[in-house]
């Protein structure tokens, strides 16, 4: 009764493909695990939790995430290269439609009553990005029950949005693994949360002195540092594009607020080097801001945009920069954001827009 455990909750989506490597990673990770039973718990999460109940278009999808299927197709490399690396052979050319994956994660909680979820959670990540399926139709979705040795005729009511399922949605940080350590007539003794796509020894199941020690953890950007010839002139412009905030001290000629905890210092130098495919992003409130920004840019700076992007441009610098919003899928990951909280931005239903409460 006194037997000990390591339970890890996994909060993934099944159409990230990352989440695919990352199962991939965390497999290898137990297979030089020498301590308690493992039990592993997927937990559902939702990238695009205001897609329409029938999916969409994936080029149209594309469109709208990256500003076109070349875009994507930059990230779609890296994916692939990681995947092979692990024996996942992504065919993202296969895949017409990007699903709403609620009914998806109503048969892995189903799954999980019969002890099949990881088989059901690898059976689905298959059909997706290898197979090309649709894993937001009750047909495919019943499919995969079969194959998993389920009761097909358990799968048609996924989609009524009835269950135990709905209640465990809502978790903000996608591919989450949660290591905790618990006994059989407690809950837990301790719980360790590591994030992102992490090769197999950095996974935080790295065994020492008899206890699971976590791995070094990012929580994010803290600055960026780049150079210009007059950082005076290069602050004004920064104010009048995108109404940054200069701040006292710090490093630099000129320091300036990005967000929460995250700033921009801006150096002096003689020579300039100007980016090529070195850039990062910055994010506004919406398309309408981008527009603004993009206005700004050509109209006021004559500054060229770069193509297959929304808002890629370099400054008068050499500087390269591209401009995101929050009315995208990528809302999920920003809700931590204190201002975000703040500002009361909420999800607004079959729009890809947001607004405040």
């Amino acid at each position: 009764m006194n037997e000990r455990t390591l339970a890890v909750d996994v909060y993934s989506d099944v159409i990230c493909p990352w989440c695919y490597v990352g199962k991939r990673r965390l497999e290898q990770a137990l297979k030089t695990w020498d301590g308690v039973p493992v039990n592993i718990r997927w937990r559902p999460f939702q990238l695009n939790p205001t897609m329409l109940r029938n999916g969409m278009d994936r080029r149209q999808y594309l469109d709208a995430k990256f500003g076109g299927p070349a875009a994507a197709q930059v990230i779609y490399d890296q994916v692939s290269t990681a995947g092979a690396e692990e024996g996942i052979h992504f065919a993202f050319g296969r895949i017409a439609r990007t699903p709403n994956t609620f009914a998806a994660h109503r048969l892995i909680w189903l799954a999980g009553h019969h002890g099949k979820q990881d088989e059901m959670v690898e059976i689905l990540f298959r059909r997706y990005f290898v197979e090309g399926g649709d894993i937001g139709s009750i047909e495919t979705l019943s499919l995969a029950a079969a194959q998993a040795g389920l009761d097909q005729a358990a799968t048609e009511t996924l989609g009524e949005g009835r269950g135990s399922c709905r209640s465990s949605f809502g978790h903000s940080k996608c591919s989450v693994f949660r290591v905790q350590w618990s006994q059989r007539a407690f809950r837990s003794a301790t719980a360790r949360a590591v994030t992102g796509c992490l090769q197999a020894e950095c996974s935080g199941l790295v065994r020492g002195k008899g206890r699971c020690v976590m791995a070094v953890q990012v929580y994010g950007c803290n600055h960026v540092v780049i150079e210009v010839t007059d950082a005076k002139k290069a602050a004004r412009f920064y104010q009048d594009v995108f109404g940054l905030k200069m701040l006292r001290g710090g490093e630099g000629a000129v320091w300036c607020k990005l967000g929460e905890h995250q700033f921009m210092a801006i150096f002096e130098v003689e020579k300039l080097q100007p980016d090529r495919t070195k850039h990062f992003g910055l994010m506004v409130r919406d398309a309408k801001q981008i527009q603004e920004v993009r206005k700004k840019l050509t109209k006021k700076y004559k500054l060229k945009l770069r193509p297959n992007f929304r808002c890629d441009f370099q400054d008068p610098w050499g500087n390269r920069i591209q401009v995101g919003d929050l009315s995208d899928e990528s809302l999920v990951w920003v809700l931590p954001y204190q201002e975000i909280q703040k500002a009361g931005l909420t999800f607004v239903s079959n729009q890809r827009t947001v607004r405040k409460r």
